[in-house]
């Protein structure tokens, strides 16, 4: 559903003044559909078409949505990323330092750590290869 870009305020300008709960419910749903947490707008509609009672979502402003889990988000890809390529090991930066650096130069550390790590695997079968000629295998 793509929502009006200042269809926030549109209702603000064409709604009477809000008491605070229904301010404080309206904007609930505006930032959910904002950041594409729930769609408030579509659900109506789809009750308003399906009067099923499986249809219904009552309780969606305060539901846990799949948007707001922070299971296999961004945060885990990167903190996932962060420790296999030994960044601390080779830079001595703390995730909460690496974050605070541009996404580009954070980029350049990343493909920079792979290229060491790259070289210690060749390095190390290089002298895995050394010791077996020594020892005759």
């Amino acid at each position: 559903m793509v929502v009006k870009k200042n269809w926030v305020d549109e209702v603000f300008r064409t709604k009477e003044k809000l008491d605070r709960h229904t301010a404080d419910m309206f904007l609930k749903e505006a930032y959910q559909m904002t950041y594409g947490i729930f769609d408030h707008i579509g659900q109506v509609h789809k009750e308003n078409i399906d009067k099923s009672p499986g249809s219904k979502r009552p309780l969606s402003i305060i539901a846990k949505h799949r948007a707001e889990s922070f299971e296999n988000t961004h945060l885990t890809a990167f903190l996932k990323r962060y420790a296999e390529s030994n960044v601390f090991e080779i830079f001595h930066l703390t995730v909460t330092e690496l974050l605070q650096y541009p996404r580009a130069t954070v980029e350049e550390i990343f493909k920079i750590t792979e290229i060491v790590s790259k070289n210690k695997v060749r390095g190390i079968k290089d002298i895995e290869k050394s010791l077996n000629n020594v020892i005759g295998k």
